[in-house]
């Protein structure tokens, strides 16, 4: 994994998704294209149709931010994150 400042201990001990390299299990570029996708309200009600709606919660038990997802088949209708 390397050393403190190698990539994969900041990618897994430091938890920080803007680092990347091989071993990195998604790439920040597809992250990043995914993030800046829109959907119209047309495409959400179609999805809402054809998909069950499932909240989903990474909560965090010291000073990491928790987050509630909302999503419904392939898509991420929502996201809160609270500190």
């Amino acid at each position: 994994m390397g050393g403190w400042n190698s990539p994969g201990f900041q990618r897994e001990y430091e938890a920080n998704r803007y680092v990347t390299d091989d071993a990195a299990f998604i790439d920040q570029t597809n992250v990043r294209a995914a993030q800046s996708r829109t959907l119209s309200e047309h495409s959400r009600r179609e999805l809402r149709q054809t998909y069950p709606v499932i909240v989903g919660c990474d909560p965090a038990p010291t000073s990491d931010r928790t987050v509630i997802v909302v999503r419904c088949g392939p898509a991420i209708l929502a996201h809160f994150t609270l500190q």
